[in-house]
């Protein structure tokens, strides 16, 4: 049975705290701060972002949320790669929750990792898009969307698969994904009002006239493919329809790219220039203002997953118009009120343009009112709080089965076989992908722990033994048998990092070639010499050419000689090294971390400036592996 008063933490993943293109950013933003409210005080709602910054950090905690930021990886620029192992500040992770295919890979690694090291982690997954559909409205020149968001959609029912829970959010995708999961239960999540959306106070506007604008909002992605999948055309074309006094706001187009945006609104729809403004994306603050100063805001997407822009809107008091294909629309549909700002033709312009025109016969007080009773009867029905609570039972009980089923270490080969056995084959490929890949991010876990707790800590200077004092496990200096390797104040315990990195430690010395337990070997150090005699007698060698011949181009060439005998060398000693995968991920890595500090690691003093020129060759050899 699980402890009755063990402490369970929740990690969320996502690439930022504060939403700057809204979507994914914002919902679990908002989904983590309100489980901090549901929590008690057992849970710790812990959010791992790939960058964030100081005042971040500090609206997180103001909300009760742990904010982890995820440290560079070596080798790798995409932030997404640095979500993949875990933070070292967290030594046990008893939930994580992924987003989509987007943060559910960094999930599923960070579960696969866990469970490698005996450590009980559930992976809750979270549905917000139904790829199949998407493929059949978005538009490419050059490839198949078809075929590709097919692809796309199998990987996010084996990550289904592989998660212990899949929550939607709302229940349009949690009948759809029900059809392609016959043997997994999907749970629903309709979000609640936005709080940071709401205003106090209505907005100061006048009453239009007979002659005055009639302002409506979209906002969304403006790449290329995505256009007609957003529907934009058709509220462009309805708006042209309805004349001058008719304007369009979009919000999302890329930092400047707003005129290649405005030029394909021009030349693809009616809309006339007069009736158009393009603005880049815009952070949340921006986007309230944009909202509560429209006349309305629509959302006419040919398939949306949820529609978050849509209920911001409702959160905002701005009255919406919204189309039958988006998921909010079956949320809507069980509001009072909800249906009467559905549009039933989705893909008609004219259909749009009438139901524009009769909000624009309204007075600013009618729409005002009908915005204001839609939103008091959305949080009736829906809110952050009870969906929370319901999610916070499922996590729970995920925790609690997990503490009954960890098996023991006797039958623990046994059942990993019999579920290999079982597992599909495209399982089986995804899984054999994360294993292979499972020590380098181990690697370079360990050597992010390493440095946080010391600069000048090199690979051979540790040893994991038993503290004298303590009886615990501890990494200790090989220097000096009494001293223990901690880098904390004896009053407040020890070090956070010390427990995570004693486990990758041990996990690291299954996978660690012969490599990391030694400075360099026997081979290695004739290698460094062979080098080193061969580069004097080159530069002899050119010296005495250019005094015999008296030719400065000889002395160049010597030059040029004594470099690709460097660079020579250097590759005969990444061969020497590659004994398998395992060891040239560990060359790779400890060359990366040699750039920025040679003292990380254990290098001879020939090694330390031919690893930057070994690195050079490098990433071309791990493509090919």
């Amino acid at each position: 049975m699980a402890e009755p008063g063990r402490t369970i933490d929740i990690l969320a993943i996502c690439d930022e705290w504060k939403p700057s293109k809204g979507g994914l950013s914002a919902f679990n933003r908002e989904l983590a701060i309100n489980l901090a409210k549901v929590s008690g005080e057992n849970v710790n709602i812990h959010c791992y972002v790939s960058q964030s910054d100081d005042a971040d950090s500090e609206d997180a905690k103001k909300n009760g949320v742990n904010l982890l930021t995820a440290q560079k990886i070596s080798g790798t620029e995409n932030p997404h790669e640095w979500l993949k192992f875990p933070p070292p500040e967290l030594p046990n992770i008893d939930i994580v929750i992924g987003h989509g295919r987007k943060f559910g890979l960094p999930a599923c690694f960070i579960k696969k990792i866990m469970n490698k090291l005996k450590l009980p982690c559930k992976l809750l997954q979270f549905l917000h898009v139904c790829c199949l559909e998407l493929g059949k409205y978005k538009t490419s020149r050059t490839n198949d969307t078809i075929h590709e968001n097919e692809e796309k959609h199998k990987d996010e029912v084996d990550l289904c698969e592989e998660a212990d829970a899949v929550v939607s959010v709302g229940t349009a995708l949690q009948q759809n994904y029900q059809r392609f999961l016959p043997d997994v239960k999907v749970h629903a999540f309709t979000p609640g009002i936005f709080d940071s959306f709401v205003s106090n106070q209505p907005p100061q506007q006048l009453p239009l006239a007979e002659d005055e604008e009639f302002t409506c909002l979209v906002c969304g992605r403006a790449s290329k493919e995505d256009r007609y999948l957003k529907g934009y055309d058709i509220i462009a074309d309805a708006i042209g329809n309805l004349g001058k006094n008719f304007k369009l706001v979009f919000v999302g187009s890329p930092a400047g790219k707003q005129r290649k945006v405005e030029k394909w609104f021009l030349k693809e729809t009616k809309i006339k220039r007069e009736q158009l403004t393009i603005h880049a994306y815009v952070d949340q603050k921006q986007l309230k203002k944009l909202i509560r100063t429209s006349d309305m805001v629509a959302l006419p997407s040919r398939t949306e997953g949820f529609g978050l822009v849509a209920l911001e809107a409702i959160s905002a008091e701005t009255i919406v118009l919204v189309s039958k294909q988006a998921g909010i629309s079956r949320a809507l549909q069980a509001v009072q009120g909800g249906s009467s700002v559905i549009v039933e033709s989705h893909d008609d312009p004219d259909e749009w343009a009438n139901r524009m025109r009769q909000l624009s016969n309204q007075t600013l007080q009618e729409r005002r009112e009908r915005a204001v009773c839609l939103r008091k009867n959305y949080a009736k029905k829906y809110s952050w709080g009870e969906e929370c609570q319901k999610l916070m039972t499922l996590i729970k009980s995920l925790v609690i089965r997990g503490d009954n089923s960890q098996p023991s270490e006797s039958n623990m080969n046994a059942t990993t076989a019999a579920a290999r056995v079982n597992r599909k084959q495209t399982r089986a490929e995804v899984d054999g992908q994360i294993q292979k890949s499972i020590p380098m991010y181990l690697q370079a876990a360990l050597c992010q722990c390493f440095e946080r707790m010391s600069h000048a800590l090199r690979w051979g200077d540790v040893s994991l033994r038993d503290d004298p004092v303590t009886g615990n496990e501890g990494l200790f200096l090989k220097v000096g048998s009494s001293t223990a390797y901690r880098d904390y104040d004896q009053e407040q315990g020890e070090h956070p990092l010390q427990p995570g990195a004693v486990r990758l430690n041990k996990f690291f010395a299954k996978y660690g070639p012969s490599e990391a337990k030694k400075a360099y070997s026997l081979s290695e150090i004739w290698m460094d010499a062979f080098c080193f005699f061969a580069a004097i007698a080159v530069l002899i060698l050119g010296k005495l050419c250019s005094n015999h011949y008296e030719d400065s181009k000889a002395l160049i060439g010597a030059i040029c000689a004594l470099i690709f005998s460097i660079i020579f060398a250097t590759h005969e000693k990444a061969l020497h090294l590659k004994n398998n995968r395992r060891s040239n991920d560990w060359k790779y890595v400890c060359c990366s971390q040699a750039t920025r500090r040679a003292t990380t690691i254990k290098l001879s003093p020939l090694q330390r400036p031919l690893c930057v020129v070994g690195r050079l060759g490098r990433k071309k050899k791990r493509a090919r592996v």
